[in-house]
């Protein structure tokens, strides 16, 4: 038997995919039903493998028949990259353990309708990508063979609908009323037009401007549609004037920023405004997650032929968000976020053509790696 750390490896033979699939093509109503179903539709046997599907899902994956798929489990089907981890296939590796998908699976096999949320990424033509799904398995009987029905429908909209109305209706509108204030007690004279009043208003300005361009770059992004500008600058700088800005975060309040150069006279070719919003999108989760009186560290060093940046804060990410901290939507503060890691690896290692990793230990803290082309 195969080797698994989640769901059972056993796989069904193709004699017994065969029969599965007989016993259900010979029901031609119950076939009929199912590709008039506007959702995907997949029917599995008792180790999760793909025995029929409708319609709905051969016109996705541009296929002419459920042949096509046959004695597939549905990670293999849509390319998962966890899929293939490990040899048994979709549902055995370590990653499957956060999967709704598998979840779900197996919850209906004990007899149990079950739904859930499911957050893959999958090997694209042009690249990975990342899905949000909704998914709903059930168990059904026919010809006394047990099997699962199991639904798929795409939720990539209305996750994204969220994520911008967290954005615009929270961050936008919190950042425009302070803004506001300034600006009006500034104009009443309660406040001294001075340094400190101008440079509060700025500051306020900046962050609204980044948190429309930040939306309106990660849609363009996702749809292949963003060209990098690359130009080249002193590291130094845009480290000091990355942390000046976040010191004054109120993440940052009784909290310590700390830079640490291999070289400070180093230089980097590279698109600023990306490399800025990955570096600052890691600096703002780690300051979130560290205690009072921790230490954010940033560092900077270069190796033959990258040079590497990396972040690190004292806290550990559990195991479970370790395995899901890059995918689309998943995030450890509630509804409508979690594109702050998904959007550092995506600008990373498709538009900067670098590489991004994490590591999380008892007694060094979690520190995120940014390792970009020299």
């Amino acid at each position: 038997m195969e080797e698994t750390k989640f769901a059972c490896p056993i796989r069904s033979t193709p004699q017994e995919i065969d029969q599965a699939t007989r016993a259900i093509v010979q029901s031609e109503a119950f076939t009929k039903v199912l590709n008039l179903y506007p959702e995907i539709v997949l029917i599995l046997d008792k180790h999760r493998q793909s025995v029929y599907c409708n319609t709905e899902l051969l016109r996705l994956l541009d296929l002419k028949s459920p042949e096509a798929i046959s004695g597939k489990r549905p990670g293999e089907i849509f390319n998962c990259i966890n899929a293939f981890k490990e040899k048994a296939g979709c549902g055995t590796s370590e990653f499957c353990r956060e999967c709704g998908a598998v979840k779900a699976i197996l919850a209906s096999q004990t007899g149990k309708p079950q739904s859930g949320e499911c957050r893959i990424t999958v090997n694209a033509p042009n690249g990975q990508a990342s899905l949000d799904l909704r998914v709903w398995a059930s168990p059904v009987e026919i010809e006394k063979i047990p099997f699962t029905f199991f639904v798929i429908r795409n939720i990539q909209d209305e996750k994204r609908r969220a994520a911008l109305e967290h954005t615009f209706f929270h961050d936008v509108l919190n950042d425009t009323a302070i803004l506001k204030a300034y600006t009006e007690n500034v104009r009443d004279g309660i406040i001294p037009t001075d340094t400190a009043a101008v440079d509060n208003i700025y500051r306020y300005s900046k962050r609204l401007a980044t948190a429309i361009t930040d939306q309106r770059d990660l849609l363009l992004a996702e749809g292949g549609n963003f060209t990098p500008e690359p130009f080249e600058m002193g590291v130094a700088d845009l480290l000091s004037e990355l942390i000046d800005l976040y010191k004054k975060s109120p993440h940052a309040r009784n909290k310590q920023i700390v830079i640490q150069f291999q070289n400070p006279s180093a230089k980097i070719k590279t698109d600023a405004n990306l490399l800025w919003r990955v570096l600052g999108n890691l600096v703002k989760n780690s300051l979130e997650a560290t205690p009072e009186n921790g230490i954010v560290t940033v560092r900077f060093r270069e190796e033959v032929g990258n040079k590497i940046f990396s972040v690190n804060g004292p806290s550990v990410m559990s195991e479970s968000v370790q395995h899901q901290v890059f995918q689309r939507s998943f995030s450890t503060k509630g509804a409508g976020r979690g594109l702050g890691t998904y959007s550092v690896k995506l600008f990373t290692e498709k538009y900067l053509k670098g590489k991004v990793w994490f590591e999380s230990l008892e007694g060094k803290g979690t520190t995120f790696f940014v390792s970009l082309p020299a």
